[in-house]
């Protein structure tokens, strides 16, 4: 439970990705598996920026035509 605690914290994204990187392990040359889960963790980092930005934005608001925000 303290594991299935711990893994619930996470983004649903970074799990899928996870799962994907465990499942193909055993059946992938280790170059090539290298190369997914670099790709992966970038996909990672992108979507967390993404969202970082979004949440940012959602709660500042645009005062006036020169685009400044208010907290």
């Amino acid at each position: 439970m303290e594991i299935a605690r711990r893994l619930v914290s996470f983004p649903a994204e970074s799990l899928a990705y996870v799962k994907r990187l465990v499942r193909s392990a055993t059946d992938t040359p280790l170059a090539q598996g290298l190369a997914l889960e670099r790709n992966l963790f970038s996909e990672i980092v992108r979507l967390r920026r993404g969202a970082s930005a979004n949440a940012l934005l959602r709660f500042k608001k645009i005062t006036s035509p020169n685009r400044s925000f208010e907290v």
